[in-house]
């Protein structure tokens, strides 16, 4: 009878033990984790993440690591002050990276999380990307001429690229296959000298609807698309071919726009 009670003892505190979450139950539930508020932010923004962690006390210290350089090491940014809850990373220039969180205990690595990307958006103007030999570089295609301008109503317009084609469906002024874009914003038009009394652009992309925009004789028209991660073109058109004349900026996580 004694051995039987203290062996019905022995179980019912090992799960009394486990129940109540002493130190013992505690360990086995460890865990680290983080996910970003945006994996896509502006560039020079402070991004945001959501810390999760559990089960490690007030001598571990969590920091927030972010790869640098050519070997992509990891190197600290930012020592948290919280263990669970939203976190406001430091600045972070334009380029792609991967981040990850390290629990510490003095010197001793107790704890890397799950390592996410980030991309930062910085401004890339048209000009930018051409090169001088009248063609964009490397991931888009088109005629890229020397800027110049032209008369557009009582304005004068100054543009860096050109096109003409007689609807959305016609051969594209600029093309990219391997976009780091997420958005183009653009400024065209036709000239004083123009028979067409419309025109516009069209976006065509793999994995997304045709984006349109249209303006009219003698006025500058504007607009913004959205931009995948797949193949995308740009065509320009006017009622009657006559070039259309552009300039604008897109908003890409790489100085070159290809990824």
């Amino acid at each position: 009878m004694v051995r039987r009670f203290v062996m019905c003892a022995v179980v019912l505190g090992t799960a009394a033990a486990l129940l109540t979450g002493t130190p013992a139950a505690q360990a086995k539930t460890k865990s680290l984790s983080f996910s970003f508020v945006h994996s896509k932010v502006t560039a020079n923004t402070r991004p945001r993440l959501r810390v999760a962690s559990h089960g490690y006390g007030k001598k571990v210290v969590l920091h927030l690591q972010r790869q640098m350089g050519t070997r992509h090491v990891y190197r600290n940014v930012a020592k948290l002050h919280v263990k669970r809850g939203l976190v406001t990373a430091p600045e972070v220039p334009m380029g792609r990276y991967a981040y990850r969180i390290v629990a510490k205990k003095g010197k001793k690595v107790v704890r890397v999380s799950a390592a996410h990307t980030l991309y930062s958006y910085g401004t890339l103007s048209l000009w930018q990307l051409c090169d001088r030999d009248d063609h964009l570089r490397r991931g888009l295609d088109g005629y890229c001429p020397d800027v110049d301008t032209v008369q557009v109503g009582g304005r004068v317009f100054s543009y860096v690229a050109e096109g003409t084609g007689d609807g959305p469906d016609s051969s594209y002024a600029l093309a990219a296959q391997r976009s780091s874009c997420r958005s183009v914003s653009l400024r065209f038009a036709i000239d004083n000298d123009a028979d067409s009394r419309s025109y516009g652009v069209a976006l065509s992309q793999e994995n997304a609807d045709q984006q349109t925009a249209t303006g009219t004789y003698g006025n500058i028209a504007s607009a913004h698309f959205s931009i995948g991660s797949g193949a995308w073109d740009l065509v320009t058109w006017s009622n009657d071919g006559d070039w259309v004349y552009f300039n604008g900026f897109l908003s890409c996580y790489t100085s070159t726009g290809e990824r």
